[in-house]
């Protein structure tokens, strides 16, 4: 754990938190937190929060949008997620790609070139 001391020096070196209602002392304890745990405790916080943040961003496109079909509604999920220059592809609209974890899909990819003895950097 941190020092006052350390606290003080973080803050006067113009350290900025990765969030702006967050406190120096806060994020501290949460970056401690997270090095203690485990890889696999990390990678499913990780994952459930990218899963949060979809969820969240589609609720906010019914609510803004709620006359939109399924494809539309996932047309604009792929735009706020994506970009606009993703939004009109026929094959990323027809898959479930876009609601897999990318944690999941990256092990997943990792795994089948290893079966295909395909070299990549990990």
């Amino acid at each position: 754990m941190s020092t006052v001391n350390d606290l003080s020096q973080l803050a006067q070196s113009g350290y900025q938190t990765q969030a702006s209602d967050t406190s120096i002392e806060a994020e501290v304890v949460q970056f401690s937190l997270w090095r203690r745990m485990g890889l696999n405790k990390r990678l499913a916080l990780a994952s459930a929060t990218t899963k949060s943040c979809k969820q969240l961003t589609l609720s906010g496109i019914r609510k803004r949008h709620p006359h939109l079909s399924p494809s539309s509604l996932k047309q604009a999920f792929v735009k706020a997620t994506l970009g606009e220059e993703f939004a009109d592809i026929p094959t990323l609209l027809e898959t479930r790609l876009l609601i897999e974890d990318p944690i999941w899909l990256a092990a997943k990819v990792g795994r089948i070139l290893d079966e295909l003895s395909i070299p990549y950097e990990s």
